[in-house]
């Protein structure tokens, strides 16, 4: 299966067809749409598959430019409206208009034909069909036809967008408070009454409702679960029936934390999830399971210097004790990362304020090496540990694994 396209000059009406071969070789066919015979115009010698072939319509010298200002006004849901552009001044080549020139609007089924004089400023009432309208300007004198001018929108009511700037977060008072964006316009940038918009919430993975009909932009809940487990939530924002695109929110950890001693090899997907990611920069290059390596991997970054956590799951940690952090660590390349540790009472960037191993060049060059940090708290308690990588752009992927958490005297 090759790819292929075909087009039809808008001037001459000739067929011209870009073809790819069983023989692997790419010509460019004219084809006569009435016998369908084929004449060979050139070969190309790259095997190239050529999609989307296209010619522009020719516009003689003379003919008008494009229409300029070309602007569509609908009020609210409205489907009738105006359409506003003014006559161009000039030909395509570039000279003095002057006199009376000839316009085509087409919008939808809707086409409106007149005359008005060169230079002058237009607004035409319009009325279409609700939905995605596309509308078309052309001017013509008697040397020929304009280029098009085009614009797209939606008229009438839309659909309401999908939230935005969705945000989980897990609380010292044992909640979880969820947070986003106001939706204020539509899916297709087109009209919705925004003080009518709501919002269904669906808590996972249980999938239960737990506000429909919500007005506000933030809601919480108590965060009660008897074993380690990661809660999220999908938001739906709906106008008069309508339902938008649900966004789906971070996934956190809540539930008791795990006992020390402890150990993760990421062996497998499911003990992966337990952790937290934080893509602090926001550049989407972070950590995320490697299948292959069976480990954790930072894949690197070209262009952003990295700011990305990887958090523990939940440990539970005595103030009568006395802890150590060890993990190996594996620079995949001959580049080296730059490492740093922390220990917070929430999975949060911002509660990441006890540095347990300062910032730390790992220089490993493709072997594998065993980093390590201790640590003790003040107070009884669930404490996480974030891994911080910072290393500059183009210092290749990075690997953690067989973490290990313990207890010791000293």
């Amino acid at each position: 299966m090759y790819a292929q396209s075909a087009t039809v000059d808008p001037t001459t009406g000739k067929c011209y067809w870009a073809s790819m071969e069983a023989n692997m070789s790419s010509v460019l066919y004219e084809m006569d749409l009435t016998t369908a015979q084929l004449t060979q115009c050139r070969t190309f010698t790259g095997m190239e598959e050529i999609t989307g072939l296209y010619i522009l319509p020719h516009v003689a010298d003379g003919a008008p430019a494009r229409v300029t200002d070309l602007k569509a006004t609908f009020e609210k849901e409205s489907t009738t409206g105006t359409v506003s552009f003014t006559m161009p001044s000039t030909t395509k080549a570039g000279g003095k208009l002057s006199g009376n020139l000839s316009y085509r609007v087409e919008a939808g089924n809707e086409v409106k034909t007149g005359t008005a004089t060169a230079g002058q400023k237009l607004s035409l009432p319009l009325t279409v069909n609700e939905g995605r309208c596309k509308i078309l300007v052309t001017t013509s004198n008697t040397s020929g036809e304009s280029e098009r001018t085009a614009i797209s929108l939606w008229v009438g009511k839309d659909t309401p967008a999908a939230v935005t700037g969705v945000k989980l977060q897990y609380t010292n008072d044992n909640m979880l408070g969820l947070s986003w964006n106001a939706v204020e316009k539509g899916k297709n940038g087109g009209y919705i009454d925004a003080s009518k918009v709501r919002y269904r919430i669906v808590r996972q993975p249980d999938n239960t409702v737990v506000q429909d009909n919500y007005q506000q932009t933030q809601y919480s809940e108590t965060a009660s679960s008897t074993t380690l487990a990661k809660r999220w939530y999908e938001v739906t924002p709906y106008v008069d029936g309508e339902s938008g695109d649900t966004a789906v929110s971070n996934k956190v950890v809540v539930g008791p934390g795990k006992d020390v001693p402890y150990s993760e090899d990421f062996s497998s997907d499911a003990s992966f999830d337990y952790f937290t990611v934080l893509d602090a920069n926001n550049d989407g290059k972070t950590w995320y399971r490697s299948g292959d390596a069976q480990t954790a991997q930072y894949g690197g970054d070209a262009t952003q210097k990295a700011d990305d956590w990887l958090i523990l799951p939940p440990l539970k940690v005595s103030k009568a004790g006395y802890y150590k952090l060890s993990l190996q660590v594996r620079c995949n390349s001959a580049n080296p990362q730059l490492l740093s540790i922390a220990l917070g009472s929430l999975p949060e960037t911002k509660d990441m304020n006890t540095v347990i191993l300062p910032e730390t060049t790992v220089d490993t060059k493709f072997e594998t090496k065993t980093v390590e940090a201790k640590f003790g708290v003040k107070t009884d308690g669930n404490y996480f540990l974030g891994i911080h990588l910072a290393s500059n752009a183009l210092m290749h992927s990075f690997d953690i694994d067989n973490i290990r958490v313990e207890q010791i005297t000293s």
